[in-house]
Formats: C-alpha cells, sequence, structure tokens
C-alpha cells in the first residue's frame, strides 16, 4: 500500500545532497505504491542537538520533513527548507541513515501530519516508516493515552514510535541499558496486523532496524569495495565479520534498488535486520521466547536491469507496459514449447498429484482472479478436474473449505499480494497442493507454494497490469497442456494450442496496430459517465479487465458483465446515451452474443462491438455499431487478444480525460448536475421494456389467447393482458380476426383500439357462442418497438395465418432465406414473422397436394419440426375458425380450464368429450388466469394442444416418428387468490411486496421448524446422498444467484462440503464439469427460468443429484428436479424480485440445517426473524425515502460488503440498478484496494455494510479508507453501533436489528430494498415495469 526505503552508507563518505537524492529517487522508483503524501528523515549536524529535549543523544538529532502529494511536492517542500534553516547540503558523513516513506492512506486524510515517518513525539526519538495496517491500534492508542502520550495524527502508525518510546524509558528506568533490536522485539510482541517497519532513533546513531510481518521488505547491499580487492560476499553472515565500505538499502521493493546494487535479501515474515556498525544481524522474532534466534541467510542475485524500470520512448510506463507485451510473451514462452509439448520444470515432479486432485481452486485478487477466471475453461476442458474461483479475500471471509485433495492455485503478479499470501497460508495449513503463478522470481509467493510457473513478463511499473495479465492467461494456459498431456482424446486440441502459442506474439503485434482507432473511440467516449463491457465464456474475464482497466486509471464508472446475466437487471441501464463494448469474437458463444447484440440494438443501445477480422457484418448487418476487428486465434488464447484494445481504450480515455495513467487516484501497486439535464437524460422514453432478475430471453413475453362458448371478447383481453407483467414495450391483440400492433405499454393499445372500433363502427354489442382471440405483450429481442414488430405477427396478406411467440427463434436467418426464395415478403424485423408464414407455406403445399385433409394441429408440428430455439406459440387462422393451436419448447404456457355447469373436470380428457358451456385460456402465466379459474395445466416441452368444437387434444412430438402421440393429463388446481395479484392500499407491487417479508417468511417456515429442529419433506428421501457428495454446486441466475450466495458460508459451515457457484449461463457457456458425485442446487423464483432449466437438463445429462429451490409448485424446475423445497413466498408480480429473495435465503438456511448436523437452535432462529426483526427494519422506510431524496442526481452508486454480506452488496446494487436506472455497482469490500477505489471521492455515494459478524473488524478499516479518500459514505450497521463505525460522525448510518450472522442478509437488504423503491420513485421511473426489463414467470 505505501512504499519504505531507507540508506544507510558505512566507511564511504557521502554528502548531505548526495544521501538526500538517493532518498529522493528511491520513493520515486516506489511512488507507484502510493502518492498522496510522503516523508523522509535525515540527521542534522551534531552541533544542533537541542536542550529542551530534556534528554542526552547520542547520536544528531533527526531532521523530519513531510508533505502533502506526490514526490515531487516534498522535494520541492525539502529543498525551501533546507534553504530556509541553513542547513549545510554539502556536509560529508562517513556513515549516515535516512530514511523514506510514500505514503497511500488507509487511516486519516492526505495531510503532512498523517505523513510518514511518524514520532515518539517532541524530540523525534523514535521514527517509522511503515508499509501495512495494525489492526489492534485503537487498543494501543488508548494504552498510551492513560500513559500520557498524545496524539498529533489520524493514523495506525503513530502508535509504533510512541510505542517504541515507550518502551526504551521503561526498559532505560529498569535496567539502565536496552539494546535497539530489544525495544523493536518487544514492540513486534504488541502489534497485530501486517506491517513492514522501518525505525531510526537518535539513541542508536547510524543504526537502523526493519522488521516484517506479511508486508513485503527487501535488504540490498552494495559492497563498494569488492570490485577491486576479494570477491563479493553471497550471505549475510560475511555482513557481520567484515568493515569494508558499503552502501546497504531497505525498501519496499527490488525497482527502487536495482540501480544501486543486484544483492538482495527478501527478509522474512517475523525477522528483523539490524544494521550496527556496517554489520547486518538477522535474528528470528518468537511470540513464545524471551529471546530471539540468529539466522543465517544467502543474499540473491537480481536479474533486472535498470532499463527496465525507464519509460524509454513512451509517455507513461503503462502505455509501454502494453507495447512491450509482443515481447513479454515471448519471454512467457521461451524454453517451454519444446518438441510440439510444454515444459514447466517448476510443475514437473507435482504433475501426478495434480492429475488426481479432488478440485483446482483458483485463488487470486483483482487482475490475477481475471487471469484465472480466463483460464478456467481450458483448464476444466483439459483436465477433466472441477475448478473453483476464489476471491482471495471472500475466501478468508468466509474460511472456505479447503482439502488435501485439493490443489490450490494462487496467482499474483508481484507474489507479494496480502491477501493472497494469507489465504496461501490457509491452504498449506489445510493440507492442499499450493501452486504458485507470479512474476517475481524469489518472492514470498513463490517461496512458500511447494511449486509453480514464473511468468517471466518482466519489470511492471504501471499501477494498472497490462503484460502481467496477458502472461498470466498464457502461464495458465500452458499450465493447462502440461497437466493434460496425458490424454490422448485431447491431442489434437493440444496441438492446435501450442500452434497458437507459437504465433500468438506475432498477433499481438498485429492488435497493437489498433493504438491510433482505440484514441479515436476514446475520444468519443471523453464525456461518458458510465461504460459497459459484456462477455462470455473465455471472453467473461476479458469484459470484467477491460473494465476494471478503465475503472483504474480513467475513473469512469465502468462494469464488466457476464452477457448471460444482461436480462437479469443490468439491461434497465441501457439506452441511446450510455456506451456498451459486446466482446463477440468466433468461439462456442458467438451465435450467442449476436442475439445479445440484437437486443442491445432492439433498445437503441450505443453498441460497441469487438468481433474477429471479416466478422463486421456478421455481428452488426445494419452497421449501426461500431466495430472493433481483431486477429482470430484459437478461442482459449482469444482473452489474450481481446484485451490489448480494451487496454488502450482505457489507457487513451485517461490522457484524454486529464488523469495520470501511471498514478491513478487512490490506487497504489500492491506487492501486496442540474435536475433538468438529469430528467432529459434519464427519463424513460416511450416504448422501453421490462425483464426480471428470473428471466432470460425465451421467457420474455406475455402471450394470452381465450376460446369461449360466450363471452364479450374485448374485456376478456384487456383485463388478463394488463395483469400479466411480462413485456409492455408493445402490444397487440386480434379481436373479431382485427390484427393491430401499437407501440407502448397496453393502455397505449386499448385507446386505439376503441378509437379504431368507433371509426370503423365495429359493433363491440355481437355476441358470439364460440369465438377465439389471442393477445400479446411484447419484449423486445429482434427489432425496435414499432407496430410493424408488434404481435400476432401475419403470414401476409389477408391475416391466413397469426402467431403470438414468447421465445427465441435461434435459426429465423435460414427459414427467412428459404421463404424469400418462396416469394415471400417480410414486413418486420422479428424472428417470429418466419412462423406464420411457415405456416401458410405448409399449408399451401398440403392443400395443393392433399385438398383440406391437413389438419391444424398437422401444420403446426411441422412448423415445430422446422424451428429451433426457445417459444411458446399460439396460432390462429381463418382456415380453422374458432380453433386454436399452442406448443411449447422452453417457454411457459398454462391452459386455464372453466366450467361453466356441471361438475369441474379434473382432467384433459374429460373435456374431450363434453360440449358442455366453458371458457378456455392460454396464458404464459398463471396470475393471467386466476380471475378466470382456478383449473390449470402447464404444458410440457414438445406438447401440443389443440381447441377445436370445445374439445381439448394434447399431442407430444417427437421428432423422430411421424405421427405424434395422445396425451393425457391431469388437471391441478390454483391456489392463488385474485388479492395476491392487486395491490391492495399500497402505490405499487414493488412497494407491496417489500412490506409482504413478515408474513412471506412466516409462510416459507411454517410447519418446518418442529422441536428444535428443521423438518424438509422435500429433502428427507435424498438426505444420505446430498450428504454423501463431493461438491456441491449452486446454480441460478440475477437475484436467486444472489440469494444462494448469501446462503453459501452456512452451507460450507454446517455440511462441510465444498460449494461453487456457478450462474447457469456461465456454466453453460463453459460447458463445466458435472460429475454424478455432485450435488446440483437449482434456485429460480418462477422455476421457469430457461439459463436454469437448460442447466438442469445438462446436469441430469452428467449424472448429478438435483435440487430444486422455487416459488413455484407444479413449475418446470419442480418437476425435472429429484427433490427440493418450496420457498412458498407467495405471488410475486413486480419485476424487481424482493420477497421472494429473502424467503429463498431462509429456504436454503433451514436446508444446511437439515442435512447438517443442528449446531444452533432452530428455535432461535426462527424468533430472530418472525418475532418482530423483519418489522422492525421495515420502519425504516421513511428514512430510506429521506437519504433516496439526497441521492437523486447522483449518477452512480457503490455497494461493498463481504462475507454473507457480499451477496446483499450484489442484491442491493442490482436493485437500484433494475428500478431507478441508476449505474449501481456490488461489491466484495476485499477487492475495493484492486481497482475500484480509484473512483471513490467527495461526490459518489459509496453504502458500506458493516453489521455485527466476522468481517465487521475488516469493514472498519474499509471505512476508514474510505474516509482518507474524502468518500461519501452511507454505512449499514447494527443498532448501537453508529459510533463505532463512524466515530467522526462524517458518515450517514443505518441501523438494523442485529440477529444471527447467517441470517443477517435478509434484514440488511430490505433497507437497499426499501432505497431503490424510493429512488425510482422520486426520479420519477415506472417501479413495477422497468425500462427494458420483464418478470419471466410469477407464482402461485
Amino acid at each position: 500500500m505505501c512504499g519504505i526505503f531507507a540508506y544507510l552508507n558505512y566507511n564511504v563518505s557521502r554528502e548531505r545532497r548526495y544521501i538526500l537524492e538517493v532518498l529522493f529517487n528511491g520513493l520515486r522508483r516506489l511512488e507507484y505504491r502510493g502518492y498522496d503524501s510522503s516523508g523522509i528523515a535525515l540527521d542534522a549536524d551534531l552541533s544542533s542537538s537541542s536542550p529542551s529535549l530534556g534528554a542526552s543523544y547520542a547520536g544528531a538529532p533527526p531532521l523530519v520533513f513531510r508533505q502533502e502529494g506526490k514526490i515531487e511536492n516534498l522535494v520541492r517542500s525539502v529543498y525551501a527548507e533546507v534553504d530556509e534553516k541553513d542547513v549545510n547540503l554539502d556536509a560529508a558523513f562517513s556513515v549516515h541513515a535516512g530514511i523514506a516513506h510514500t505514503r497511500w492512506a488507509t487511516h486519516g486524510v492526505p495531510a503532512p501530519r498523517n505523513s510518514h515517518p511518524q514520532s515518539s513525539g517532541a524530540g523525534d526519538e523514535f521514527l517509522v516508516v511503515h508499509n501495512g495496517i495494525i489492526t489492534n491500534y485503537e487498543v494501543l492508542k488508548e494504552t498510551l493515552t492513560r500513559h500520557g502520550f498524545t496524539f498529533e495524527s489520524d493514523t495506525d502508525t503513530e502508535v509504533i514510535p510512541k510505542l517504541a518510546k515507550y518502551v526504551f524509558d521503561k526498559a532505560h528506568d529498569e535496567k539502565g541499558d536496552v539494546t535497539f533490536s530489544q525495544v523493536v522485539m518487544e514492540v513486534m510482541r504488541q502489534l497485530e496486523g501486517a506491517y513492514a517497519l522501518i525505525f531510526k532513533s537518535p539513541h542508536y546513531p547510524n543504526e537502523l532496524i526493519a522488521c516484517k510481518r506479511g508486508s513485503t521488505l527487501i535488504l540490498g547491499v552494495n559492497e563498494l569495495s569488492g570490485q577491486n580487492s576479494g570477491k563479493p560476499f553471497h550471505d549475510v553472515k560475511a555482513l557481520t565479520t567484515n568493515g569494508k565500505p558499503k552502501e546497504l538499502f531497505f525498501s519496499s521493493d527490488l525497482c527502487a534498488i536495482v540501480e544501486h546494487t543486484k544483492n538482495y535479501l527478501a527478509i522474512e515474515d517475523d525477522e528483523i535486520v539490524h544494521i550496527k556498525d556496517g554489520s547486518v544481524s538477522v535474528l528470528k522474532f518468537d511470540q513464545d521466547k524471551e529471546k530471539p534466534a540468529s539466522v543465517q541467510r544467502a543474499l540473491s542475485v537480481l536479474e533486472m536491469e535498470v532499463e527496465q524500470i525507464k519509460k524509454g520512448s513512451y509517455d507513461h510506463f503503462m502505455q509501454k507496459e502494453i507495447h512491450e507485451q509482443p515481447h513479454s510473451l515471448t519471454t512467457t514462452m521461451r524454453g517451454r514449447l519444446k518438441d510440439g509439448g510444454i515444459l514447466l520444470g517448476g510443475l514437473k515432479e507435482h504433475l501426478k498429484t495434480i492429475r488426481r486432485s479432488r478440485r483446482v481452486v483458483f485463488i487470486g485478487c483483482g487482475t490475477s482472479y481475471n487471469a484465472a477466471l480466463a483460464a478456467r475453461p481450458f483448464v476444466e476442458e483439459l483436465t477433466g478436474i472441477p475448478v473453483t474461483m476464489e476471491v482471495a479475500s471472500d475466501l478468508l471471509d468466509r474460511q472456505g473449505p479447503i482439502y488435501r485433495e485439493d490443489t490450490a492455485v494462487f496467482v499474483s503478479q508481484s507474489g507479494e499480494t496480502a491477501d493472497t499470501l494469507l489465504a496461501l497460508d490457509y491452504a498449506l495449513a489445510n493440507g492442499a497442493l499450493c501452486v504458485g503463478i507470479t512474476n517475481t522470481v524469489g518472492s514470498t509467493l513463490s517461496r512458500k507454494t511447494h511449486c509453480g510457473a514464473h511468468i517471466n513478463a518482466g519489470c511492471e511499473i504501471g499501477v494498472a497490469s497490462t503484460k502481467a495479465y496477458t502472461s498470466q492467461i498464457v502461464t495458465m494456459a500452458m499450465m493447462a497442456l502440461a497437466i493434460g498431456s496425458d490424454q490422448i482424446s485431447t491431442q489434437a486440441r493440444r496441438d492446435a494450442i501450442i500452434c497458437g502459442l507459437s504465433s500468438l506474439p506475432k498477433n499481438v503485434s498485429e492488435v497493437l496496430k489498433l493504438d491510433v482507432e482505440m484514441k479515436e473511440l476514446a475520444s468519443s467516449l471523453i464525456d461518458s459517465e458510465s461504460l459497459l463491457v459484456f462477455g462470455r465464456g473465455y471472453n467473461y474475464a476479458t469484459a470484467l479487465e477491460g473494465a476494471l482497466k478503465v475503472k483504474e486509471v480513467a475513473l469512469m464508472h465502468s462494469e464488466g458483465m457476464l452477457a448471460g446475466e444482461m436480462k437479469h437487471g443490468p439491461l434497465a441501464l441501457v439506452d441511446e446515451n450510455l456506451p456498451i463494448i459486446v466482446i463477440a469474437t468466433r468461439d462456442a458463444c458467438f451465435s450467442k452474443q449476436q442475439s445479445v447484440i440484437q437486443q442491445l440494438l432492439s433498445r437503441k443501445g450505443r453498441l460497441i462491438v469487438m468481433c474477429s477480422k471479416g466478422d463486421a457484418s456478421a455481428v452488426c448487418p445494419s452497421g449501426s455499431c461500431r466495430v472493433i476487428e481483431v486477429p482470430e486465434v484459437a478461442d482459449c488464447l482469444q482473452p489474450v487478444i481481446n484485451i490489448i484494445p480494451l487496454q488502450l481504450l482505457a489507457y487513451h480515455l485517461t490522457v484524454l480525460r486529464g488523469f495520470d495513467v501511471d498514478q491513478p487516484r487512490n490506487l497504489a501497486k500492491s506487492c501486496y448536475r442540474c435536475c433538468e439535464h438529469y430528467r432529459s437524460r434519464l427519463e424513460p422514453k416511450e416504448g422501453r421494456c421490462a425483464e426480471s432478475s428470473h428471466t432470460s430471453t425465451t421467457m420474455c413475453h406475455g402471450i394470452f389467447a381465450t376460446s369461449s362458448r360466450s363471452s364479450s371478447m374485448a374485456s376478456v383481453v384487456w383485463s388478463t393482458v394488463a395483469t400479466t407483467p411480462r413485456g409492455w414495450l408493445s402490444t397487440a391483440t386480434t379481436l373479431l380476426l382485427h390484427r393491430r400492433g401499437m407501440q407502448g405499454k397496453i393502455e397505449n393499445l386499448v385507446q386505439s383500439v376503441y378509437s379504431e372500433v368507433d371509426q370503423k363502427d365495429v359493433n363491440l354489442d355481437a355476441a358470439f357462442s364460440v369465438h377465439a382471440g389471442i393477445a400479446h405483450t411484447r419484449w423486445a429481442t429482434h427489432g425496435v418497438p414499432a407496430p410493424r414488430n408488434s404481435h400476432p405477427q401475419s403470414s401476409g396478406a389477408g391475416d391466413e395465418f397469426l402467431v403470438v411467440h414468447n421465445g427465441i427463434i435461434t435459426n429465423y436467418e435460414a427459414l427467412k432465406d428459404t421463404l424469400t426464395r418462396h416469394k415471400f415478403a417480410f414486413d418486420s424485423d422479428t424472428d417470429t414473422e418466419v412462423i406464420p408464414k411457415l405456416a401458410k407455406f405448409v399449408f399451401d403445399k398440403a392443400y395443393d397436394g392433399e385438398g383440406d385433409a391437413i389438419t391444424f394441429s398437422q401444420i403446426v408440428m411441422k412448423v415445430m419440426r422446422k424451428l429451433e430455439g426457445a417459444y411458446a406459440l399460439i396460432f390462429k387462422s381463418p382456415h380453422y375458425p374458432n380453433e386454436l393451436v399452442a406448443c411449447k419448447r422452453g417457454s411457459t404456457l398454462i391452459l386455464g380450464v372453466k366450467e361453466l355447469s356441471g361438475k369441474p373436470c379434473h382432467d384433459v380428457k374429460s373435456l374431450t368429450s363434453n360440449a358442455k358451456p366453458k371458457e378456455l385460456f392460454f396464458s404464459s402465466d398463471l396470475c393471467a388466469v386466476v380471475e378466470h379459474t382456478k383449473n390449470y395445466l402447464a404444458l410440457e416441452d414438445n406438447e401440443i394442444l389443440h381447441i377445436k368444437d370445445g374439445s381439448v387434444s394434447i399431442f407430444k412430438l417427437d421428432q423422430d416418428i411421424e405421427a405424434p402421440g395422445s396425451v393425457q393429463r391431469a388437471l391441478s388446481v390454483l391456489e392463488m387468490e385474485v388479492e395476491q395479484i392487486n395491490k391492495g392500499s399500497y402505490d405499487h407491487f414493488m412497494q407491496k411486496e417489500i412490506h409482504e417479508q413478515p408474513h412471506s417468511l412466516t409462510t416459507t417456515m411454517r410447519g418446518r421448524l418442529k422441536d428444535g429442529r428443521v423438518v424438509l419433506g422435500g429433502l428427507k428421501e435424498h438426505m444420505k446422498t446430498i450428504r454423501h457428495s463431493r461438491r456441491v454446486v449452486f446454480i441460478g441466475c440475477g437475484t436467486s444467484y444472489n440469494a444462494a450466495l448469501a446462503a453459501r458460508p452456512f452451507v460450507e459451515e454446517l455440511i462441510g462440503i465444498p460449494v461453487t457457484m456457478e450462474v447457469a449461463s456461465d456454466l453453460l457457456d463453459r460447458q463445466g464439469p458435472i460429475y454424478r458425485s455432485d450435488n446440483a442446487i437449482f434456485v429460480s423464483q418462477s422455476g421457469e427460468t430457461a439459463d436454469t432449466l437448460q442447466a438442469l437438463e445438462y446436469a441430469l445429462e452428467n449424472g448429478a443429484l438435483c435440487l430444486g429451490i422455487t416459488n413455484t409448485v407444479g413449475s418446470t424446475l419442480s418437476r425435472r428436479t429429484h427433490c427440493g423445497v418450496h420457498i412458498n413466498a407467495g405471488c410475486e408480480i413486480g419485476v424487481a424480485s424482493t420477497k421472494a429473495y429473502t424467503s429463498q435465503i431462509v429456504a436454503m438456511t433451514m436446508m444446511a440445517l437439515a442435512i447438517g448436523s443442528d449446531q444452533i437452535s432452530t428455535q432461535a432462529r426462527r424468533d430472530a426473524i418472525i418475532n418482530g426483526n423483519v418489522s422492525e427494519v421495515l420502519k425504516l422506510d421513511t428514512e430510506m425515502r429521506e437519504l433516496a431524496s439526497s441521492l437523486i442526481d447522483s449518477e452512480s452508486l457503490l455497494v461493498f460488503g463481504r462475507g454473507y454480506n457480499y451477496s446483499t452488496a450484489l442484491e442491493g446494487a442490482l436493485k437500484v440498478k433494475e428500478v431507478s436506472l441508476m449505474h449501481s455497482e456490488g461489491m466484495l469490500s476485499g477487492e475495493m484496494k484492486h481497482g475500484p477505489l480509484a473512483l471513490v471521492d467527495e461526490n459518489l455515494p459509496i453504502i458500506v455494510i458493516a453489521t455485527r459478524d466476522a468481517c465487521f473488524r475488516k469493514q472498519q478499516s474499509v471505512i476508514q479508507q474510505l474516509l482518507s479518500r474524502k468518500g461519501r459514505l452511507i454505512v449499514m450497521c447494527s443498532k448501537g453501533d453508529a459510533s463505532v463505525v463512524c466515530s467522526s460522525g462524517s458518515c450517514r448510518v443505518i441501523e438494523v436489528p442485529e440477529i444471527a450472522d447467517c441470517l443477517q442478509p435478509v434484514i440488511n437488504i430490505i433497507p437497499l430494498q426499501l432505497l431503490a423503491y424510493h429512488l425510482t420513485v422520486l426520479r420519477g421511473f415506472d417501479v413495477d415495469q422497468p425500462r427494458n426489463l420483464a418478470k419471466s414467470v410469477t407464482t402461485q
């Protein structure tokens, strides 16, 4: 976080001016580690001793200089002060010790008083420079205050020199003499946290002491006489026995000593290095021993050259390092590609062990984590071993399970990243095989891991990592090739990749030619407030890393997203102003990314598409996107190519916006507007659409049809469509065979139809004994909102076939080409229009050959055989009057049955044999039929349902059998009440559902907590199998994924089985390994989320035990899984899921209690939720409205959480994003310093969740770091903790009830739900129908 440096010359004369410049240059080399303030200390002249100190010094008093700002501020200040004080810069010293520090603030704002060296007080008897954080500084500060010490700074560091003085004074009074090392050793006994320290004191002139625990510290040695006589020494022992002239250096990084010497020693944890009289002593501190042991250490030789730490002809280090990548990749692979194979000497002895691993766990932070994520699919593919991704800080927060059978791969550019090293110690303690991937030979990571690979990318000075990222990916690709080299089945694949590796530097040189193009693109984005980057498969990591680069250096709120999750919230942000980069290079996900581009274009998105060379017309046939073409390489290496344009974009954006590229705001390299303007930009435009966090592009429309023997059709169609919360971008209906499309919401259509009915003098009082009508509300996937793109879509003139459709036809372009050759003309931009035209083509062809013998269901069956994709369809045709045919594959479709006389029917068979009066309904959702009937049937995939003459026939389509089989199905009874789909006294459904949570949680638990234990009947028969699983895999999308993430720590804790988190779309994109020994848990509010259901089929095919967590009895998820739990949260109409989220968490908590031993009282947990806590937190409603009013003009919002509340941060940000259309991002607090901190200033609102749990102290530290950067903080804490989390009173505080840690997310999310709701209302947006989103399926 900070850079510390020291210089001691022994038996060689150096002028004070020279010493100053050595210290300044050392800080310049370390400035990338921190640059908000700096300071130095060196000796004054002996004659300048101050008698006022009350103590005689053995040496000269120190001169201490501190300054806010960058190093050059300090240089100017020092020279000005030196002139003012008439300090003699020409004075020479044969022995002198100076220390220096450049700061990255963690405690206290940048200011001279908070700069280092920190002092013991008057006289500067002890001075300390420090890199790290002292976690117990508050306790030490209170103790020292009671002993009469006064504190001048806000830092944690100041306690250290004051503690040293306390120890010195006490020892001096009791014993008389005490050595410097004894003082430091006693100080170390009292300190907790991570630190590297250098001490200087006039009581011990010309001595320096350094020690470390968890932070990097290097000793550099330059023997000045070694060139002329004798051999240079090779270990520290030699330094203790010779008095030759030498220079000794302490530094946080090797780059600060390379210009002085190549001989160095990396100091180990708990070592104390004492320099005295030119001798170096290394002592090993042990908390349990009075005296430290002496240690002999060998020196290492640094291979770095001075040229590597200079910019050369480039303007910035980041620019240089981007353009060095052809060379750095060459050095990464040098000597490792041999005879068509891979040779990694550092792994050779451990390959067999790795191949037998239970799982591979990738662990890293920031850019290194992203590099591992890019390599994950290839490692899974070649090794066949499941790969789990872990952010180092999150693994530590959760104390996630690591086993002896695991291979833990730690990735760190420096090899000194603090969280990664702590995670390494944790994995070693648990017996895992630990592999290191690092750029730094001799780093702590390379020394402590069992084996590994150096990436050899060369020195990287720029704070934003570039060349190390690409070299990490290539190194891990080579690792996967080496591990998988024993599999014959992948030989051809491996050969192709190895060939691709050889040509990779050449392709990187080619993509670097886009530099000018990226500068032009940057100039067009300079005024943008936000940027989204969408990727998937291999390039999900590219999206994350590209966005991180922009965030780090350009200070623009950029967010990388999984393209498959776009429809689960982020799509709400899309408009013509927000720039969006979509990565759509050629790989297995290419066609899916084409679909994403179509959906974004249909919402007038401002698209920048990255594609393979020659694919510009394929990804953007309309020419309305900006296209970046890159060379095509092997899919697993494509991320290396694709990240480079984004690195260049980030670089040029930063320069054009006038920010510092190499020293971005708030970051350090770790070794370790007016209302009217706002309204004009964010006011929802007519023709927007919506989708919820539980849906997918195949669940995006509302379709409805009714067949009746006696009814007024207008009222039925309007009332039922208007209550379907599925899409409102454009609507249409068929009424008396009248087709009408209307852009906008349902009421636009209502007004238009009644107006046209009046104009055409249509008799609305006409009665029909039999009639069939269809209706549709649209969520656009293909084509902008417009009448021509609305449904029903038609076969052409005369509307011979009409279709309403929910889903996506993936082969519509090929069908369109075929039909065009048969003279069909197309009027819309939709994928749907091919369906009615294909029906007419089938009908015409059959009529020509067979007369009128073909039935309506036969036509539909032939159409289905041609269609690919997911869909629910309802067909209507004047050729088959009063008939309707419906079919489905992958999208939900419901048949509702209302028998108007006699006994109600209980199965479809009875409907085929009676002619009694009845009303029949098709709907995408049960909520549209509940006011008409409670008898329903959920259609299965590939079923065709034909209504004719009041009879219902069901056929099962089999692609391999010509004639479909007839099916008999039982009807179900709907338990939903009409009141559940009404708002009651609330203004909006979302508001109602937030306030219903005390009740919904009660129903979730009703009957399941008995006699101090949990009873879940749906799991009872499978408990033993679940307990013997090798792995639990949580799979979901959007809000459901976040709920599973909240439950993960408790599941790991109680059942002791490793838990892997999978976003459903990403699992499918990667084809990630799922095994028979896995327990796959699928979470979906509706039970009909398309990606989740596809992932379920994938898991079933692979033999896993599949468990469902859903709100919908009778849903596909509940039918297809082996067992599961219904959350019973009640009907949820609002697009933004609220009560289902909290019920999902509670259901999964009960599941963990049922599967594992009951370690805590479930009754107490039940009481904690039911008896007042949720009701209590809902009383914050008014407070959240006031908070919302203060945030109304903000462009962005960040939410930080960790441990149990990492998911709360993600879900809270998602709620704000979904409904209030504010770019909000949830983040892991432990990752804050790895990029997001650059965004922090006094304008950006930041919510920090800091309720009482195991991570509470860490969150306190996060708050301190944010306050030191003048962050605009809103802190959520437990009741009574306001003064603890924000003692300065400079934060806004939200106090919530404290409950058991695993249930705290249930409480903590509610204020954020309320905040999102009130923000949306105050900003004038539609709460229940947010722009671009639609709910998948509501529930009973």
